[in-house]
């Protein structure tokens, strides 16, 4: 984050302008401006009516956890009303493909490269065009304001996330919408097509950009300089922001619920997909295959060492398939290997809360994906780290845990165990995860204030009556 950060207090964080832009005194400011910091959403004209375009409702409620942490953070502010826009169109929890997923991913990551887009190219065109793109339509036409992130959204991933994304920023500049890109992951592999297709985001009225580590910010720059895209400032393509990942604030959104200590030390255990890890690792040639063996043989390192093991997921089919084929090669291995007391494995998490109530009964997790570690922290239970790609190492490294990651040619099962006794011993620094915590808020609020003002600026130079907030808009989401 940024140097001197914990220095600043949260009132002078907030209520900074965005960059390049001078705040007037209170008494000269444009009067819409004053109405939209001392009303409340719904409040006929004076609210700011924002969409945020994310992947709420993915499979993996990872997703759902930082879309439900931003939307709480925004609509707890004076005058804000929010909706969020699932890029996949799904419109609840549950939503999408099954564990057919994981099979679909490894034919792609079978083919070549340009197949793979040909095919992602046809598949999406049509939805885009005929389903999502008219849904968009509708929603934006009651909002001022919009959001995309967050989550890892910029990442070519076969043309899927470009070419959503240029298809909602077609429907943003329809309506010349401001738009913040926020806490989002930014990945590197571009090709040439889905660099071109991602300038069409920034080509629009974009007015704040943060990421949520360095790496993101590094990746960001290059596709958008030396040649910013058309209407992008200058200032925003050299020097992204930096931010918290929303999912930082999982313990104010949903409390930790009353739990007896156990007898023994509780270590949830996250189970993912080798289909999912090899298709989104950095260098999946040198990934270690956790395989339903390798998981095993981290359960059994676990219990060697003294500790009950509970697996779970971040509720995927494609990894609650895993999941049960690791229970199923646990009960092979029975006989011979060992008694299961011990071992447990949690029910399949059906929305963010599930999921986050169950990582707040461990004492310890040991997890792949980022939202697994970052629920935990909010809760301030330690972590250890499972190697896969850049965004885990950043998000440890930036709470000074990167000591509690596993090396990327470690055996698992011969790390784990060890790494996990020193983190129950060393536990979570206070401080720096009130300074996290406080952070996240902070930079939640500089993107509001950026939206805020260029809002009040457009509302100031073409006055015009707003209707109420319609009720339907009211609900905090919407597929």
């Amino acid at each position: 984050m940024r140097a001197g950060a914990s220095r600043r207090s949260a009132a002078s964080r907030s209520a900074r302008a965005p960059r390049g832009a001078r705040t007037p005194p209170a008494s000269r400011r444009c009067p819409a401006t004053r109405r939209n910091r001392s009303h409340g959403a719904g409040h006929g004209e004076a609210g700011m009516r924002v969409a945020i375009f994310n992947v709420k409702y993915s499979p993996n409620l990872g997703d759902g956890i930082i879309a439900e942490c931003l939307e709480a953070s925004l609509a707890g502010q004076p005058g804000i009303a929010v909706r969020s826009i699932d890029l996949a169109g799904r419109e609840r929890y549950g939503d999408g493909l099954g564990a057919g997923r994981a099979r679909i991913l490894d034919g792609l990551h079978r083919l070549p490269r340009p197949a793979r887009h040909l095919l992602v190219r046809a598949l999406l065109g049509g939805l885009l065009r005929l389903r999502l793109r008219p849904r968009w339509r509708r929603v934006l036409a009651g909002c001022d304001v919009a959001i995309v992130g967050g989550g890892q959204l910029i990442a070519d991933a076969d043309l899927n996330f470009p070419l959503k994304l240029a298809a909602a920023a077609a429907e943003m500049r329809r309506r010349n919408l401001p738009l913040a890109v926020f806490a989002v992951g930014v990945a590197g592999g571009w090709s040439g097509a889905g660099r071109r297709l991602l300038r069409r985001l920034f080509s629009g009225d974009v007015v704040h950009i943060a990421v949520r580590d360095a790496a993101s910010q590094a990746c960001l720059r290059a596709l958008l300089e030396p040649d910013p895209p058309a209407g992008l400032a200058p200032a925003l393509a050299r020097g992204p922001d930096l931010c918290r990942d929303p999912g930082l604030l999982t313990a104010e959104v949903h409390p930790r619920p009353p739990r007896t200590r156990p007898a023994r030390p509780r270590i949830g255990l996250g189970i993912t997909h080798p289909a999912v890890l090899r298709n989104h690792a950095d260098a999946p040639d040198s990934l270690h295959a956790f395989d339903a063996d390798a998981y095993a043989a981290m359960i059994r390192a676990l219990r060697g060492a003294g500790y009950d093991v509970t697996c779970f997921t971040n509720g995927a089919a494609e990894d609650e398939a895993c999941l049960e084929a690791v229970r199923l090669h646990l009960a092979s291995l029975a006989g011979t290997a060992g008694e299961t007391a011990g071992i447990h494995f949690a029910d399949r998490p059906r929305a963010p809360a599930d999921l986050a109530r169950g990582i707040a009964g461990f004492d310890a997790v040991v997890a792949h994906r980022l939202h697994a570690h970052i629920v935990a922290y909010a809760y301030g239970i330690p972590s250890v780290g499972l190697p896969w790609d850049g965004k885990l190492p950043a998000f440890l490294a930036s709470v000074g845990r990167e000591a509690f990651m596993v090396a990327t040619r470690a055996d698992p099962a011969e790390a784990v165990a060890g790494l996990v006794s020193e983190a129950l011993w060393t536990g979570i620094d206070v401080t720096v995860r009130a300074e996290a915590i406080a952070q996240t808020k902070q930079g939640i609020l500089r993107m509001l204030e950026s939206l805020r003002a260029e809002d009040a600026r457009r509302r100031c130079a073409a006055p015009r009556r707003r209707p109420a907030v319609p009720a339907r808009f009211r609900a905090a989401s919407a597929g």
